[in-house]
């Protein structure tokens, strides 16, 4: 029924009260004691104070985790298996918490073919963790494909994204930087809507932030106005790292 229970044997003093959270019973905890003693009524008020107490841990605990899992399993749903294999190009890709028990939540990267001389490429980052952050996540990701393969540009392609937003009424913060990359001339084409702007690491070993132009953040009210572009061009031997 939920009451503590006290059992006095012979040889052991054990003390049962319930572990509850959020008004059920959920467990319970028992408490022991040396032979010839007894618990007394303020023993049985600490121990229902500290079962409460637990339950309440333990039932936040179990959320926790099953959050974690139900975010871990969304974003590994959404992100792709494997890159393309592009003739002329190295692609690789890395998902990493940035600290231990970090939950998953709203990074992203992708990288798409576009016709035969072209690949389409976009990394973002959704604010906040968890299954919220990765639900939205997944979405961004797939507007982004379906704009880009509709045939829009990067600057297009974010520009719909606003708009996308407005749509959804939606308050969490986003930001990426979507490109594509030219096969046969090495150019690159970026428009960056308040990520981390890329970094080009020449064949030589130099390595320099790409100078883009500021932006603001997906729907920070720019109502319609163009985005900006900026491009470079990569030689043989030179990467472009993006990242979040």
């Amino acid at each position: 029924e939920g009451a503590p229970s006290v059992d006095t044997g012979d040889a052991w003093t054990a003390l049962s009260v319930p572990l509850t959270a959020n008004g059920e019973v959920i467990g319970v905890m028992t408490f022991i004691d040396g032979p010839g003693r007894f618990f007394e009524a303020d023993d049985v008020s600490l121990a229902t104070e500290v079962a409460s107490r637990a339950g309440v841990a333990l039932s936040n605990a179990t959320r926790f985790q099953r959050e974690h899992v139900v975010a871990e399993v969304l974003q590994r749903a959404v992100l792709p298996d494997s890159l393309p294999v592009v003739e002329g190009l190295v692609l690789d890709a890395e998902y990493r918490a940035g600290v231990a028990g970090t939950y998953a939540g709203g990074d992203w990267y992708d990288v798409f073919e576009l016709g035969e001389d072209a690949v389409f490429f976009s990394v973002g980052d959704v604010m906040g963790k968890g299954a919220a952050a990765a639900a939205l996540m997944g979405q961004v990701r797939s507007a982004i494909r379906a704009y880009a393969v509709s045939g829009q540009s990067p600057t297009e392609v974010l520009s719909s994204l606003d708009g996308f937003f407005d749509a959804l009424i939606e308050d969490r913060v986003v930001t990426a930087v979507v490109g594509t990359i030219t096969l046969s001339t090495g150019r690159v084409v970026l428009s960056n809507a308040g990520h981390p702007p890329p970094l080009v690491v020449r064949a030589d070993g130099t390595a320099t932030f790409c100078p883009m132009q500021r932006s603001l953040l997906i729907a920070a009210g720019l109502n319609g106005a163009p985005r900006p572009r900026d491009e470079l061009v990569l030689e043989r031997g030179d990467s472009l790292v993006m990242y979040s």
